[in-house]
C-alpha cells in the first residue's frame, strides 16, 4: 500500500532544501565575484600591453584616451567590464571615461576602464612632468572601479558604488584597493590612480 508525504516530512524536506540555498549561494556569490575580477584584471593587463606598445610607438608619449589603443587591441571588448551594468547597453555615445560622466567627450563604445590622461585632460589631476610619472611605480594608469557593491542611480551611466577597485600600475603591477573610500566615491582619483 502506498503512502503519501506526511505534512511534518514535507516541511522537513523544504527545511533541508532552505538550507541547502543559505549555505551554497554566498560561496557561489563569492566563486561568481572572483571569476568576474580574475577576467577583469586579465583585460586590464592585456590593455596595459596595448598602451606600452602604443607610446613605444609614439616616443614615449601615452594615448589621449582609451579609444587611443584600439587598434592595438583588436577586440573592443577588451574595453568592458564584466561587472559594469552597462556592459550590454546599446547606445551611439558613452563617455569617454565612467569616471568623469559629465565630460563633453564621448566615445561610440562602451569603455568601462579609467585611464589617468583622461583625468589630466579634464583638469582633474595635476602631472608636472609625464614622463617622471611615467617612472614612478606608485601611480596607478588604469583602473576599474565595478567591483564590490553597484547600484546604478537611474541617470544614464551613473552608479553609486562601494567596494574594491582594481589598478594598473604604471609598472604595470596590480594593486587592488580593498575600499575605495565611501559610497559614491566613483570618480575620485586620489582613490583611483594614488592611494595605497
Amino acid at each position: 500500500m502506498r503512502r503519501g508525504l506526511t505534512l511534518g516530512e514535507l516541511l522537513v524536506a523544504l527545511m533541508v532544501l532552505i538550507l541547502f540555498v543559505a549555505i551554497t549561494l554566498p560561496i557561489y556569490n563569492r566563486v561568481r565575484s572572483g571569476t568576474l575580477e580574475g577576467l577583469d584584471t586579465d583585460k586590464l593587463r592585456k590593455i596595459y600591453v596595448a598602451l606600452s606598445l602604443y607610446e613605444s610607438g609614439n616616443d614615449g608619449m601615452p594615448s589621449q584616451n582609451l579609444l587611443g589603443i584600439r587598434s592595438y587591441l583588436g577586440d573592443d571588448g577588451l574595453l568592458k567590464s564584466e561587472t559594469d551594468p552597462w556592459f550590454e547597453e546599446k547606445s551611439k555615445s558613452f563617455p569617454i571615461d565612467p569616471e568623469i560622466p559629465s565630460t563633453a567627450r564621448r566615445s561610440p563604445i562602451r569603455v568601462s576602464f579609467s585611464y589617468l590622461p583622461d583625468f589630466v585632460t579634464e583638469g582633474k589631476v595635476k602631472v608636472q612632468n609625464w614622463k617622471a610619472a611615467l617612472m614612478d611605480p606608485r601611480i596607478g594608469i588604469l583602473t576599474c572601479g565595478w567591483h564590490g557593491t553597484v547600484t546604478p542611480t537611474g541617470e544614464p551611466f551613473v552608479a553609486r558604488l562601494f567596494g574594491p577597485v582594481l589598478r594598473i600600475n604604471m609598472n604595470g603591477s596590480l594593486y587592488r584597493l580593498k575600499d575605495r573610500g565611501g559610497d559614491g566615491a566613483m570618480g575620485n582619483p586620489e582613490a583611483l590612480f594614488y592611494k595605497r
